[in-house]
């Protein structure tokens, strides 16, 4: 209970046999009809604390209206920081809340010694009505309004609608010896890449080259993975820059299957980097994220890489990693709408995607024949 609110709700007394007390956090109200009592609820047989699990401490003892063998009405009221009960319409109980509190709502009982009995429970609170703009809500960043400050001045522009104008030859690439593409009417690119044991990737490319500062957005839908234990499939959108270390810089929106542990949904980054003959791979920035279309974005400024992602419509962007990169062009096929599948163990994985659209702007574009 974080705003101010009351909480109501029904239960049934009946003297050492039916008893329910509400909790705020750890601290339980024990109602008796000579009064109040706190109890500090413990973990039972895990407590450390050494407190006694049937310990209990006056708070506001007088003459209640708890009603025996019968149902009672209860009401717990957070105003700022002070807490008041009301039972039966009497005014029970009013003190501060410990700041350290969770405000955790609860109900209690000794369940050995009594049942509990509770109904038409009732939260009420003066809330909004609507969400304020996305800019003033409590998770919104403002440490990504510039990038779309910015968009102006890339005046290097390319747009291409794929279930409007296709896979036209001469402007993409379809590469890899493991991708099917297949032009969908009315839905886009779906392109699909199996793979075994090992690693198997296949990608759209459009013949563009990008240079100094770029914002490339890719709007994906219907994303299906599939993959044996210890296996990772997905999408990527992924630029390779021409630099001693021929950076690839990708967003990934895919599947984790590891053996023992549940599947897991994520978005994260992929940087690789050729150093002294080694490839050195890295995965900052992983988050949960379950979407299976949305909009993949990529966002140069200067020498740093922005890695976003927006979920289903959205135009509301997640930061997903930020990363110090080189400031060179793409490579000739630098820009990848990517599929990858991987797997540890013997076994067929799939990665499906429909490729819906691409917007690129950028300081500078030049075509690759």
């Amino acid at each position: 209970m974080l705003e101010d609110g009351t909480i109501e709700y029904d239960f049934y007394y009946r003297e050492r046999e039916s008893a329910v007390y509400p909790a705020l956090d750890r601290r339980a109200f024990v109602i008796g009809r000579d009064g109040v009592r706190q109890h500090w609820i413990t973990d039972g047989a895990f407590d450390r604390t050494g407190m006694s699990p049937l310990e209990t401490s006056n708070l506001a003892l007088a003459p209640t209206k708890l009603r025996d063998n019968d149902w009672n009405r209860l009401r717990l009221i957070v105003t700022g920081d002070v807490l008041e009960l009301v039972l039966n319409e009497q005014s029970i109980y009013r003190g501060p809340i410990d700041p350290a509190s969770q405000r955790t709502f609860g109900l209690f009982h000794w369940g050995e010694q009594t049942e509990a009995r509770v109904r038409n429970i009732v939260w009420r609170g003066d809330w909004p009505k609507s969400l304020p703009p996305v800019d003033e809500q409590e998770l919104a960043t403002h440490e990504l309004a510039f990038l779309d400050e910015r968009l102006p001045g890339l005046t290097a522009t390319f747009e291409h609608d794929f279930a409007e104008e296709g896979l036209p030859d001469g402007m993409f690439d379809v590469v890899g010896k493991h991708s099917e593409a297949t032009v969908l009417p009315d839905r886009g690119a779906r392109l699909l890449v199996r793979g075994a044991k090992g690693y198997a990737a296949g990608w759209l490319s459009p013949r563009l080259q990008l240079h100094g500062d770029f914002d490339v957005q890719a709007r994906f839908a219907d994303l299906q993975t599939t993959g044996p234990i210890d296996s990772s499939n997905g999408i990527f959108l992924k630029t390779v820059t021409d630099d001693p270390e021929r950076t690839q810089a990708g967003v990934f929106r895919g599947t984790l299957r590891r053996p023992g542990k549940h599947d897991r949904q994520i978005a994260q980054t992929q940087f690789n980097r050729d150093r002294s003959g080694t490839n050195v791979v890295t995965f900052p920035g992983e988050t949960a994220e379950e979407s299976t279309s949305g909009t993949l974005r990529l966002a140069r400024r200067g020498n740093l890489l922005y890695c976003l992602l927006a979920e289903n419509d959205s135009q509301n962007f997640r930061l997903i990693h930020t990363e110090k990169v080189a400031s060179e062009a793409t490579i000739r096929d630098g820009l990848r709408l990517m599929n990858s599948v991987y797997s540890i163990l013997d076994g067929e994985g799939t990665s499906a995607v429909t490729w819906q659209r691409i917007a690129i702007r950028a300081e500078l574009l030049t075509s690759v024949p």
